[in-house]
């Protein structure tokens, strides 16, 4: 995912940082940070679950220059670390597959 900031959406979309923060607040419930943020852990979660691509390069496709940040964030939101996601979805995968 290409990196944007909060600046350049206001920039595009020729608003004030704050009339766009009270925007998200309004209409969606969440800052625009959280809500992107929300967004790259939701496509990261598909990710993990469903390939084979190591932790970091799930964290630079979603735009994390850090892996260790990015599962900081992962856990903060998901409430478990993108490993441990891996292993529950890899199990509920298995338990749900026809035998």
């Amino acid at each position: 995912m290409e990196r944007c900031t909060v600046e350049e959406l206001c920039r595009f979309a020729n608003i004030s940082r704050s009339y766009l923060y009270r925007i998200f607040i309004r209409n969606i419930g969440v800052s625009p940070i959280r809500y992107v943020m929300d967004i790259k852990i939701s496509r990261s979660c598909y990710l993990l679950a469903n390939t084979k691509m190591s932790i970091g390069e799930v964290a630079y496709a979603m735009g994390y220059s850090d892996p260790l940040y990015y599962s900081r964030v992962f856990k903060s939101i998901m409430g478990v670390t993108p490993t441990e996601f891996r292993s529950v979805s890899a199990e509920e995968k298995n338990s749900a597959a026809p035998e």
